[in-house]
């Protein structure tokens, strides 16, 4: 079953699927809600993001913070922490690759209902 939210689409919030949500975050073609936080609050479904973690070849091994620091020598809950704009830079960049990781997930789960 696919899930609806509320998203923030150029001027307003709009009733989207989580999966295109996820998809358009990405590709870069949609901003998320609030810049410094992560995906599961985006999507507001802590399980559906945790389960698909540990699939993504980029995963951090920490289901908190998935998405690993662009530094060797920082973690990644620091990374995550000192980072401002969570969606921008390598950061951001990976962190987009994960939505849609998940978003991929998703659709083949839902595509087995």
């Amino acid at each position: 079953m696919i899930k609806y939210i509320k998203a923030w689409y150029r001027t307003k919030f709009v009733e989207v699927d989580v999966i295109t949500h996820l998809e358009e975050l990405g590709r870069g073609e949609r901003f998320p809600k609030d810049e410094s936080s992560g995906i599961c609050w985006e999507i507001r479904d802590f399980v559906s993001c945790v389960r698909h973690f540990p699939t993504w070849d980029e995963f951090s091994g920490n289901l908190v913070y998935p998405v690993p620091s662009p530094h060797k020598w920082e973690g990644p809950k620091r990374a995550f922490n000192i980072t401002g704009n969570l969606w921008e830079g390598p950061y951001g960049e990976a962190r987009r690759r994960l939505c849609l990781h998940i978003a991929s997930e998703m659709r083949k789960e839902n595509s087995n209902d």
